[in-house]
């Protein structure tokens, strides 16, 4: 599953506020959270797996400067999809 598919343009809030990446990445994790939590049992070591690649994504200077520049959450979306087909 990709991040694109679960940070969807109605689930983000932008401009993020976060201006490092530990921020960033809990910024992110709290958007996901809910619809972890409540997801389905079969997705239960999801969470690890989606928390793993935030990480890995914005460990790249470029990628995490690029979400926090964004100002709607269309462009959140297309900045992340762009990411995600590299």
């Amino acid at each position: 599953m990709l991040l694109s598919d679960l940070l969807t343009p109605d689930r983000v809030v932008v401009p993020m506020m976060a201006r490092d990446k530990a921020a960033a990445i809990a910024e992110l994790t709290q958007v996901l959270v809910a619809r972890l939590i409540v997801g389905p049992e079969a997705s239960a070591g999801q969470h690890v797996k989606i928390l793993s690649h935030i990480a890995r994504l914005l460990r790249r200077d470029a990628v995490r400067e690029g979400l926090m520049q964004c100002r709607t959450p269309d462009e959140f979306h297309h900045t992340l999809l762009t990411v995600e087909e590299r």
